[in-house]
Parts: C-alpha cells; sequence; structure tokens
C-alpha cells in the first residue's frame, strides 16, 4: 500500500501487516503468535543469539537468572497423570514442611489433583503465587498408605548456581558451576572460602 498509507516506520509495516491479516484473513489467527513470530524472524537477522520469547518463558528465564523464584521449591515429573516430587529444595518451603523425593501429590486446596490431565503448566497455576500465600496439598506417601495434608506458604527459593563444592585430594577443590545468574558470584566466592578453609591450594 503506497503512499500516506503505506509503510514508511518499519514498526507500522508489522502492525499494519497484523491488523489487516486480522481483519481480513479468511479463517481465525492468533495475532499474538503471528507478532511474536515476527519479531522473532527479524531478531534472527541481527544474531543468533537474540531471540522473541513469550511471557512465560521470559518469566521462566528470568526467574533462574534472578537466582530463585516464588514458591514451595520441589522438582516433579508427572506419571500416569499424577505428580510425583522428584526433588525437595534445601531450606525451601516444601522441605521445611516435610515434603520428601517419592511423595505423590493427590488434591491441592481441597480439589481433585491427580488424574486430571495434568501437564507442566496447570502444575506452574497451581503450584506458584504470591509470596507467604498458602497452599494445600494432600500428598500419598511412600509406603501408599498414609495421606497427609500439609499446608504450605509459598516464599523465595534458592536455585544455587553450584551443583557441587567439596575437596577432590588432601589439597584440591572442586566446584560445579551448572548456571549464571545474578547469585552466582557470591555463591561461588562462599565455596571458595569453605574450601580454603580446608587448605585448598588447587582449584577444578
Amino acid at each position: 500500500e503506497p503512499g500516506q498509507h503505506g509503510f514508511s516506520i518499519g514498526g507500522n509495516k508489522i502492525s499494519r501487516v497484523l491488523q489487516l491479516v486480522h481483519r481480513s484473513y479468511v479463517d481465525s489467527v492468533n495475532t499474538d503468535s503471528l507478532e511474536g513470530v515476527a519479531v522473532n524472524n527479524l531478531l534472527q537477522n541481527l544474531d543468533p543469539h537474540s531471540i522473541y520469547l513469550p511471557p512465560q518463558q521470559a518469566e521462566s528465564i528470568n526467574e533462574r537468572l534472578d537466582g530463585g523464584f516464588n514458591g514451595i521449591g520441589i522438582e516433579y515429573q508427572l506419571l500416569r497423570d499424577t505428580l510425583y516430587i522428584t526433588q525437595v529444595y534445601g531450606n525451601g518451603p516444601a522441605m521445611k514442611a516435610g515434603l520428601a523425593p517419592g511423595d505423590r501429590v493427590i488434591n491441592v486446596d481441597g480439589k481433585k489433583f491427580s488424574g486430571t490431565h495434568l501437564t507442566a503448566d496447570l502444575v506452574n497455576k497451581a503450584f506458584k503465587g504470591q509470596k507467604d500465600s498458602q497452599i494445600a496439598l494432600s500428598v500419598l506417601q511412600e509406603d501408599n498408605k498414609t495421606l497427609k495434608i500439609y499446608k504450605i506458604k509459598r516464599g523465595f527459593v534458592d536455585l544455587s548456581s553450584l551443583d557441587a563444592s567439596y575437596m577432590l585430594s588432601p589439597n584440591v577443590g572442586y566446584i560445579k558451576i551448572s548456571k549464571f545468574a545474578s547469585t552466582t558470584d557470591n555463591d561461588f566466592r562462599a565455596a571458595i572460602k569453605k574450601l580454603q578453609a580446608k587448605k585448598m591450594e588447587k582449584l577444578v
């Protein structure tokens, strides 16, 4: 479309195309998704490291960069439409409440949870929430007999940047950094200090 109705400015061009598609295309179109694809294609022409992330994915990455998130502090697997707890983060709300790997979550806030066609999105919606808000979990313990209710207050869960920190030999220390976040520097310095107190002279 030429002249005064045309696409003289890049931003207006994308916006106008999306408006025309939304208004005139024969089928229904998710313009939010289309806009993300258009922006991503533009960024990919800059360099291989610039990408557009949908809001939920961006939030997840930002949480890891921040070194933590608001939640109860567990990792899980969905097996046979049931949430199995596989890991409980140290000093997180779930650990303080007494949850343990192997526990199965049957109900959440008094409503059926297991067997409801669970997905990662549904789990996130159920478990994440504002700091200090409460979630009630009915949990089946590993013995398959005891169904216990835990009332857990959500809190900030630290995601350590370090997977391991220990002495390999009497004078050699080992530190494994799993990811980079705003807390990596502090985590690494604290680990170095502990290993130096154990007479570390060399570091892997």
